[in-house]
């Protein structure tokens, strides 16, 4: 499902965007509880707050494996960055409060504390070495 919803996505960008999913040879993914609609929300963050802005060769990856007994799941963008987004959407836009993060976030301590579990998620901006952005990293451990 979320590669349909990426690939209706990308149909409102003239050139596209790169999307793949990478998993680790051997993991089976019916051996976790992934919560529905876990990885859509930064996923389209991603896609409406990162590589939105590029003009072209945007770019999100997931990576999928295994981390001692848990599920590792990063998504990756080559976007604008979580910062350089903020500001865009202070300078450009009509005062707004986003909540949809922290919506996210709310989401994963309830099912935590409805079901006994320990999802964590970590939101990052990439940096090169010389500092430059280079686009986020959203960690979700299972």
């Amino acid at each position: 499902s979320l590669r349909n919803y990426v690939e209706l996505e990308m149909q409102q960008f003239e050139n596209g965007f790169e999307f793949t999913i990478d998993c680790e040879e051997g993991v089976d993914l019916s051996d976790y509880e992934i919560p529905s609609l876990l990885l859509q929300p930064f996923v389209e963050n991603a896609i409406k707050h990162g590589i939105s802005r590029m003009e072209s060769g945007g770019k999100i990856h997931i990576d999928i494996r295994k981390k001692e007994e848990n599920l590792l799941i990063v998504i990756e963008d080559n976007g604008i960055g979580m910062k350089e987004a903020i500001e865009w959407n202070e300078q450009n836009r009509e005062p707004h409060e986003s909540r949809g993060t922290k919506i996210i976030f709310q989401r994963i301590e309830a099912y935590n504390k409805l079901f006994g579990k320990n999802i964590r998620a970590e939101i990052h901006d990439i940096r090169t070495e010389t500092g430059n952005k280079s686009g986020t990293r959203v960690e979700i451990e299972i």
